[in-house]
């Protein structure tokens, strides 16, 4: 799945992507990404990874669903160019095994 993320906005996740391309477009702030209910997707990764259009004021929310969490917490930030993640779903979480910071 390719995003041009810019302020403001947000996109879910559908059940069949694994691997996500981020681009930044336009003034700071922040865009959210939900990411699909860790319950319903034991097992799966989901990898994340940005150009270098992203800087320290653009912020990449990956948002865990329904009272998940991601690495213990609602949300994981991305704000750096040329950053990624990978997260696994344990089945009840997504856990993060992989950052590039």
């Amino acid at each position: 799945l390719q995003i041009v993320a810019s302020s403001g906005g947000s996109t879910s996740v559908g059940d069949e992507v694994n691997t996500i391309e981020l681009s930044w477009s336009g003034v700071s702030g922040t865009y959210t990404v939900n990411l699909p209910s860790a319950v319903a997707f034991p097992n799966r990764l989901i990898q994340v990874v940005n150009d270098g259009t992203l800087n320290a004021s653009d912020f990449v929310e990956l948002t865990a669903t329904g009272g998940e969490t991601i690495d213990g917490g609602a949300s994981y930030t991305i704000n750096k160019a040329y950053n990624g993640v990978t997260a696994w779903s344990d089945g009840t979480q997504w856990i993060v095994i992989q950052a590039k910071g």
